[in-house]
């Protein structure tokens, strides 16, 4: 099998990740609708954070500075995300001299059978 559509340097990419969240968003809907997810539901919702690589971090801090949210703060010399303030808007990423910063999404977990679609 040849990995090299998944490897990037050392970073391995899950094929389904590649595909984006629309990806994942048809697989949760495919268990939904297959039972295979019956008591809970999982709502992606789009971008709404992003990871830093700390070993990229040069720690110039712009992101933390630049960032209109204040989602990014300096926390024991590193750079932390604050996921509940950070609207995915991508600035930091954009702005990182280093290419430290990706989007992400997270996904949230509804523990209720009400939230289920029909069958």
């Amino acid at each position: 099998m040849d990995f090299s559509d998944y490897v990037t340097g050392y970073e391995v990419q899950h094929p389904l990740l590649l595909q984006g969240i629309k990806g994942v968003k048809s697989l949760i809907e495919e268990l939904i609708a297959t039972n295979y997810l019956t008591t809970f539901k999982s709502v992606i919702e789009g971008m709404n954070t992003v990871l830093v690589d700390h070993g990229k971090c040069s720690k110039c801090w712009l992101c933390v500075d630049l960032c209109p949210f204040e989602a990014l703060v300096r926390k024991g010399g590193e750079v932390e995300v604050l996921d509940e303030r950070c609207s995915g808007c991508g600035l930091c990423i954009e702005l990182c001299p280093r290419k430290a910063i990706k989007g992400a999404f997270l996904l949230r977990v509804i523990d209720d059978d009400t939230d289920l679609p029909e069958r």
